[in-house]
């Protein structure tokens, strides 16, 4: 199968693959795989979103998150470790 990507690339305009690869399914969970899809081609239905954009401030928001988690548990960690000191 020989096919053209919808985003841009430096590496190549045109890719070809076997057909047997062309129709596989893939892991949802992939971290490349930005737009969930369960086959590695499928009809795009939104043409629209930027799937780039989206997944960057997905795991934007995953890395905040995780940093307001560290500061609470740094702050219990201080705090237990001041009550410890005034017993």
């Amino acid at each position: 199968v020989v096919y053209r990507p919808l985003y841009a690339r430096d590496d190549s305009i045109l890719w070809t693959r076997p057909a047997k690869m062309f129709f596989s399914d893939i892991d949802v969970n992939r971290k490349d795989n930005l737009t969930g899809q369960k086959h590695r081609f499928e009809l795009v239905k939104e043409l629209s979103e930027d799937y780039i954009k989206k997944n960057k401030e997905k795991e934007e928001k995953a890395e905040k998150a995780k940093e307001i988690e560290e500061d609470k548990k740094e702050k219990k960690e201080k705090k237990g470790f001041f009550k410890n000191k005034k017993k």
